[in-house]
């Protein structure tokens, strides 16, 4: 246990040294609750396609707990206070928000195709606000997610499409009017 936090805290010395050195500011590090029962992973405010949005923090919170709700994604994180919505884990077969999961995830096929369809899939999709002034924000979501072998003991990372991401970004700003 000890080790990777050695890893970690030595990793995220080396990049602000390095930051430091090169006269750029070093990316914030923002600890966002991830797969239930394992350590928190930290997550650099570079992670996630970053979208600004032309409206106060308060104002996108609420727009995105309520898009959260139209998509059907469950919200056990709804915390004002640190500007994030999302949910450490929950799983999905097939679809998810209306869609099938293949759409959002890239989580390699096998013999019956696209394993982000037809495998449980264990998803943690974090959003995540930060304040650019009063009047608008950065928007960023964050999806890890593992397909779940049940054939075979172990999960199967999966990379993120990046689509829910922006239809996620998308409502909100449909539900701000802009």
């Amino acid at each position: 246990m000890r080790l990777p936090r050695l890893v970690s805290a030595l990793l995220t010395t080396l990049a602000l040294t390095t930051a430091a050195g090169a006269q750029q500011p070093a990316p914030s590090v923002i600890t966002v609750p991830a797969f239930r029962g394992r350590p928190p992973r930290l997550l650099a405010d570079t992670m996630g396609n970053p979208f600004e949005v032309p409206s106060g923090a308060g104002r996108v919170f609420s727009a995105l707990v309520a898009v959260y709700a139209d998509l059907k994604i469950p919200t056990e994180i709804r915390d004002s206070a640190q500007l994030q919505v999302g949910n450490q884990t929950f799983d999905r077969r097939g679809d998810v928000a209306g869609r099938r999961l293949s759409a959002y995830l890239e989580c390699g096929e096998d013999m019956m195709g696209p394993r982000a369809d037809f495998n449980r899939i264990d998803i943690s999709l974090i959003s995540f606000i930060k304040p650019q002034g009063a009047d608008a924000v950065i928007l960023r979501s964050v999806m890890l997610a593992n397909a779940v072998n049940v054939g075979v003991r172990g999960t199967i990372p999966c990379q993120s499409t990046g689509e829910l991401e922006r239809r996620i970004y998308d409502l909100v700003q449909k539900k701000l009017g802009n």
